[in-house]
């Protein structure tokens, strides 16, 4: 597997390590969750928060793998393998990898033409894992495993979305709470672990006050959905400044500061927005 990656950075230019680079920026969880959240306020939002939810659920997953197996990095491992990025951690499986096979997912099944959605998904995930190997970052076995553990919950959370919806019981989606909560306290509140638990807890909680009491709509119209978009964004960035002047680095501020973010995504916006649309009309 080292062998491979040597042979791979054989390929090391500029414009190859400058390309890797910005796909394994873009398919991370803080770039696809601003994607999650500006589909929730101006696109579609069930498959926003399906989306959102999917993300937290790889994250959890992939972290606690990670805490159970503590696979070095292979550049700790090799010294023929150069290391071209500044992630730290563990190395199996590949977080990026997973991310590529959520995100690859909900690209065929948002995409009408289903072959090209397939052919955008194939490319996706294979830039992605290229960039991991590319950079020294992961092995063959590392990517193979996230991409298929992304493929594998990634559906699994799409249907128990899809089942809460038409059941109308919002609140079967704190599974993601409870699993994302188990995987916090066996850890001793590892801060990934703690992040994650605070952001499902918040969002399915403001999802379900949203679908009870404020019924938010995303909206039609391109002005409208400019306006959700830009208020949504100040609202969560409201929340981040509010929470950067807390000095206390502790588990529960940061459970707390998470969960809030999580609660303003798919409640506080939404109210904002329907309330700011509304009076604007």
């Amino acid at each position: 597997m080292y062998d491979f990656l040597i042979w791979l950075q054989g390929f090391e230019n500029p414009f190859l390590t400058g390309f890797f680079s910005l796909v394994s920026d873009i398919i991370a969880p803080i770039p696809l969750s601003v994607i999650a959240v500006i589909i929730y306020w101006c696109i579609n939002k069930k498959k926003g928060i399906a989306l959102a939810l999917s993300i937290i659920s790889a994250v959890t997953v992939n972290t606690a793998l990670k805490l159970l197996f503590r696979v070095p990095r292979p550049f700790n491992v090799n010294d023929g393998i150069k290391r071209m990025d500044d992630t730290d951690g563990f190395s199996f499986p590949s977080g990026h990898s997973q991310q590529a096979g959520t995100f690859a997912y909900f690209t065929v099944s948002a995409v009408k033409k289903k072959v090209l959605g397939i052919i955008l998904g194939i490319l996706l995930i294979l830039a992605v894992t290229s960039s991991r190997m590319y950079l020294g970052m992961h092995t063959p076995l590392d990517v193979t495993v996230g991409v298929l553990l992304g493929l594998i919950i990634t559906p699994a959370i799409a249907a128990l979305t899809d089942y809460a919806d038409k059941n109308k019981k919002p609140v079967l989606l704190h599974i993601i709470t409870i699993v994302s909560a188990a995987g916090m306290i066996a850890s001793g509140f590892y801060k990934d672990l703690v992040t994650m638990t605070g952001l499902s807890f918040g969002a399915v909680t403001g999802y379900m006050i949203d679908e009870k009491y404020i019924s938010y709509r995303v909206p039609e119209k391109i002005k409208h959905k400019i306006i959700a978009g830009v208020t949504g964004i100040i609202t969560i960035g409201a929340i981040k400044l509010l929470f950067s002047l807390i000095p206390l680095e502790t588990w529960y501020v940061r459970l707390l500061d998470y969960g809030t973010f999580g609660f303003a995504v798919t409640a506080i916006a939404p109210y904002l927005i329907k309330k700011i649309i509304k009076e604007g009309e």
